[in-house]
């Protein structure tokens, strides 16, 4: 009996302690609303400070001499915790107090923080570059003059070289959590590292003015002074040949020397650790719904937010019929051979992450079910293994869109109009589809009052 009581009161006094130190959800829906904008405010600024390259693409051009070691621990520790904080944070506002695009605001923003907290379970870390996206290309993109990255002014001329300043240090964390991913069993496929290489030996030249990033100075302003360019020039030829062709070369030679004799024979994410469950991450990521991979596989397209935009595009592309714009039956075919397509992704990219499919059985299953070409089927097959879930989201989008569609008429009949429905869907953008989900729902139960 005093072992009962005393733990009755430990319980009591925990309680106690619990709501002490949890305050209750901000539920004044004006109170609500601004610390849910002031909060996003603060987000996107901070977004900006730690991602200066989000910066530089929409044209906020105050970080546009800095870029963080994406790569570093602290970074990721530093990520880690951010999105721990703003998460508990959002939910320190009530959702129920909020309404309209600060309700989807809320949902959207909660749903993406609580993603990332999840990730940190997952070394996607380790697999730093591949051939369909890598840091060494995409930093060429940013020097080429011809990117987001602005040349307009000496100042943008030397923001860049205090970028690059720092492409070494990316280069030597990157092959760090590269090594780091031999030892742990997570690495790329043989494939993927062999079409990886050129890419990095591609900007390894002997003349500064054969590389990509010669050319904002082949196109240096005549507004600068004679001064601005001999200076300009002759610093971006050592910035090439000092720094960045080194760093290239760096890469290269462990790509090339440590990396590929390591690499897996095998594709799919299952064969990396607690491969299954990563994929089924990416698939919930990529789509951003709970389908499981093997929903997905079965339905296969037999049947950023992208699932959003590319399930629109094939919705509306599926009205044609309704819409009359099929006038004879080439028409119709032309649809129904891409629809073979977008289902043969659903079932080539959960085959190879979830089933276990080889790369070979892929390009088979390809060849066998379109009229591509090889090469074509080649280069889908080897995106969907470095990009796993993305191909999915064509399908995935449009059905979830779809089934929307068959719920609102189910549930409005008569009072059911498609109009409506599409200005329901379309009028706030691009959102994770769990998002849409709900968001269609109320709007079908307030249609129904």
């Amino acid at each position: 009996m005093r072992n009962l009581i005393l733990a009755l009161f430990i319980g009591a006094f925990a309680t106690g302690c619990a709501n002490i130190s949890q305050p209750r959800p901000i539920s004044d829906p004006v109170e609500a609303s601004t610390a849910l904008n002031t909060m996003f405010d603060e987000w996107f600024e901070l977004q900006l400070e730690r991602n200066p390259i989000m910066a530089t693409a929409i044209g906020d051009l105050r970080y546009n001499d800095q870029i963080p070691n994406f790569f570093a621990e602290a970074n990721r520790i530093e990520a880690r915790e951010i999105n721990q904080r703003y998460l508990e944070r959002a939910r320190g506002i009530s959702r129920d107090a909020l309404a309209g695009q600060d309700r989807l605001g809320w949902d959207i923003f909660v749903r993406d923080r609580e993603m990332a907290v999840e990730a940190e379970r997952f070394p996607g870390w380790m697999l730093a570059v591949n051939q369909f996206g890598n840091y060494g290309s995409f930093f060429a993109q940013l020097g080429s003059g011809r990117s987001i990255q602005p040349f307009r002014e000496p100042k943008h001329y030397d923001d860049f070289l205090s970028r690059a300043a720092r492409f070494p240090e990316l280069t030597h964390t990157a092959i760090g959590n590269l090594r780091a991913g031999i030892a742990a069993g997570v690495v790329q496929p043989r494939a993927v590292v062999e079409k990886t290489i050129p890419q990095f030996a591609a900007h390894v030249v002997d003349d500064p003015e054969q590389s990509v990033y010669w050319g904002p100075i082949a196109a240096l302003p005549d507004t600068f002074t004679v001064e601005e360019r001999e200076r300009l020039t002759a610093a971006y030829r050592a910035m090439i040949m000092d720094t960045l062709v080194p760093a290239y070369d760096e890469m290269r030679a462990f790509l090339e020397t440590e990396y590929l004799p390591a690499a897996s024979d095998k594709v799919g994410m299952l064969h990396l650790p607690d491969g299954r469950a990563w994929y089924a991450f990416q698939v919930k990521g990529q789509t951003t719904t709970d389908l499981t991979p093997e929903e997905i596989h079965a339905f296969g397209r037999f049947g950023g937010y992208s699932a959003f935009s590319e399930g629109w595009a094939l919705y509306a592309e599926s009205l044609g019929r309704e819409l009359g714009v099929f006038t004879d039956p080439y028409q119709w075919y032309g649809r129904l051979a891409d629809e073979q397509l977008r289902a043969m992704r659903l079932v080539v990219d959960t085959g190879m992450h979830y089933y276990g499919w080889t790369r070979e059985e892929a390009i088979d299953y390809m060849k066998a079910n379109s009229s591509m070409a090889e090469t074509d089927v080649i280069a889908e097959v080897e995106r969907y293994i470095v990009w796993p879930g993305q191909a999915l989201n064509y399908k995935v989008g449009e059905r979830v869109i779809r089934e929307l569609r068959n719920e609102a008429t189910a549930a409005l009949g008569d009072d059911f109009d498609v109009r409506a429905f599409h200005r329901e869907v379309l009028t706030d953008g691009a959102l994770p589809l769990q998002v849409l989900q709900r968001k269609i729902r109320e709007w079908i139960v307030g249609a129904n009052l």
